[in-house]
C-alpha cells in the first residue's frame, strides 16, 4: 500500500511539473497591437486600426495580431505597459509592437513590450 500511495504521489507531482512547464516563451517582432473588441474585425488588416479606437476601447484589454492573423491576448501586466505607450504615442494607425513572453492557450503573459 505505502508503494502504491509514493507512486501516485510521484505521477501527480510530475503532472503538475509538466503542466506549468507547458507554458511556451516566444518573441514577435513587428506585430500589431489592437484592443481586443475589434481584435476579430481587423485581423485582416490589423495596420488600419487606429489608436484612437484602441484607446476608446482600452476596457476590452489588448492583444497582438501575428504574421498569420492568430490573435493572442495580452495579460493585465502586459494591457497596462501598452496602454501607458499608447498614451504617449502620437501614431494614428499602424500600430506595431515588439514583445516577449510565455504563451499560455490564447494569452501572451507579457514580460516586455515596445510600441515601435
Amino acid at each position: 500500500m505505502g508503494d502504491t500511495v509514493r507512486i501516485a504521489t510521484s505521477l501527480l507531482a510530475f503532472g503538475l511539473l509538466a503542466t506549468s512547464a507547458s507554458a511556451e516563451t516566444k518573441t514577435f517582432n513587428d506585430v500589431s497591437v489592437v484592443d481586443v473588441a475589434c481584435s476579430k474585425n481587423v485581423a485582416a488588416d490589423a495596420d488600419s486600426h487606429t489608436r484612437e479606437c484602441a484607446l476608446k476601447c482600452k476596457e476590452s484589454g489588448f492583444a497582438i495580431v501575428t504574421a498569420d492573423n492568430h490573435v493572442l491576448k495580452l495579460d493585465a501586466d502586459g494591457n497596462a505597459k501598452i496602454l501607458e505607450q499608447l498614451k504617449a504615442s502620437d501614431k494614428a494607425d499602424h500600430l506595431r509592437v515588439n514583445v516577449s513572453g510565455d504563451v499560455e492557450g490564447g494569452t501572451l503573459k507579457v514580460t516586455s513590450i515596445k510600441l515601435l
